[in-house]
């Protein structure tokens, strides 16, 4: 049984970030069994989409306007008439909300009046307060509440609730979802992509023998990357052949510039901007270090993780959000009690320092990732998917789709 899949999101690409990276992934391997993926989101039309199956099609989602605060993402304007003619046309079997934002509530409200199975996914801890503050919002306990009380309303109407770790799945019951929450890792990336687009390599000259630190990803205040830099600032003077590697770009990038010039580090740190992420994984960018490290502690479960351990690379990171479920201190990484210099810094200098230690872990993250292999993460979609058609709004059981405790 092929099953026609409405992927709603209001975060794909330009706009890059793990949410737009699982997609792309989840689609092209459900589509890669024979399924149809329809990706409804912002201004399709404005993005080249090289690499996409030719079962995945993207939906442009209409009028948006930028959001400035994050670099990329674009709010679209409510607008639920198209998206209802759009949905009696095409009759999807199942309606997958990546977020809880306009766009879901618009695909929430079509699979509610046509009587399709709507999945809610849990993605973004929005009420965390490094969010709200990143937003230019109160993070206060008020505020955090209210963030809470909106995105648990959106939840408890769909008929299953998706989130690709443990710690978000309780988070969401903690805060008062009542529907079933089933744990589904966003995945590893699959084999290497050699259709994916030419990239031209900077120059590395002074990036010195190492061994050397890479982070991935956005670059944003959420993702606690200020601390990340002063982590490494706090040991560069001892570990005098160790400089970084930053790749990735976002709202945040300017007050890097102003840290690492304050703090005589440019010259420390290289920086190789937005890089697809095809072509990251393409180019084995990640190993231009030798160990990946992140002072994150908004993650649901950190898709760049993911993508560091596959390629051997030992983490570095703090016992936060999903981080844990990845990440076993002394197996595969390290980890830090709390986001903060002084927790971090110890941690990296003592990896750094014992090449030994680097490789084993690194060996044992490459082992640990096979269990989030993308054929298993389609195979247990597709499972929740005709589970949740076959019982119309009929719930499913967490167990029958959480293989991960």
């Amino acid at each position: 049984m092929h099953v026609k899949i409405a992927l709603f999101t209001d975060a794909f690409f330009p706009f890059t970030c793990g949410v737009s990276s699982a997609i792309f992934q989840q689609a092209n391997a459900l589509a890669s069994r024979g399924h149809q993926c329809f990706i409804v989101c912002p201004a399709a039309a404005e993005r080249s989409l090289s690499g996409l199956h030719p079962n995945v099609r993207v939906i442009d989602a209409g009028p948006t306007i930028p959001i400035r605060r994050f670099m990329g993402l674009r709010a679209v304007l409510p607008s639920v008439v198209p998206r209802y003619r759009w949905v009696k046309r095409l009759r999807p079997d199942v309606i997958h909300c990546h977020s809880e934002m306009a766009l879901a509530w618009e695909g929430l409200i079509c699979g509610k009046f046509f009587g399709i199975p709507v999945i809610g996914h849990y993605h973004t801890m929005f009420a965390h307060p490094l969010y709200l503050q990143a937003a230019g919002l109160p993070s206060g306990a008020w505020a955090q509440k209210v963030v809470w009380s909106y995105s648990t309303s959106f939840y408890n109407r769909c008929d299953h609730v998706l989130a690709p770790s443990r710690a978000a799945a309780s988070l969401l019951t903690m805060h008062g979802v009542r529907r079933t929450v089933s744990v589904i890792s966003n995945g590893t990336p699959p084999p290497l992509d050699d259709e994916a687009p030419p990239w031209r390599m900077p120059s590395l000259e002074g990036l010195g023998p190492g061994p050397h630190l890479v982070h991935a990803g956005r670059i944003s205040h959420e993702k606690s990357i200020l601390t990340m830099l002063e982590s490494f600032h706090g040991i560069a003077s001892r570990a005098p052949n160790t400089n970084m590697v930053l790749i990735g770009d976002g709202a945040a990038m300017s007050d890097v510039t102003q840290y690492l010039q304050q703090n005589q580090l440019e010259g420390r740190v290289v920086r190789l901007g937005m890089v697809e992420r095809r072509v990251l994984l393409r180019e084995r960018l990640y190993g231009l270090g030798s160990i990946f490290v992140t002072a994150s502690e908004t993650e649901t479960q950190g898709l760049c993780v993911l993508e560091a351990m596959s390629m051997g690379l030992p983490v570095v990171a703090v016992a936060k959000g999903g981080i844990p479920e990845l990440v076993t201190h002394g197996r595969n990484g390290l980890l830090a009690p709390q986001s903060t210099p002084e927790d971090l810094a110890p941690l990296l200098l003592q990896l750094l320092n014992d090449h030994e230690l680097r490789g084993r872990l690194g060996s044992a993250a490459c082992l640990d990732v096979h269990q989030h292999r993308m054929p298993q993460v389609a195979a247990e979609l597709e499972e929740l998917y005709r589970k949740l058609i076959a019982n119309g709004h009929a719930t499913v059981a967490p167990a029958d789709i959480d293989r991960r405790g």
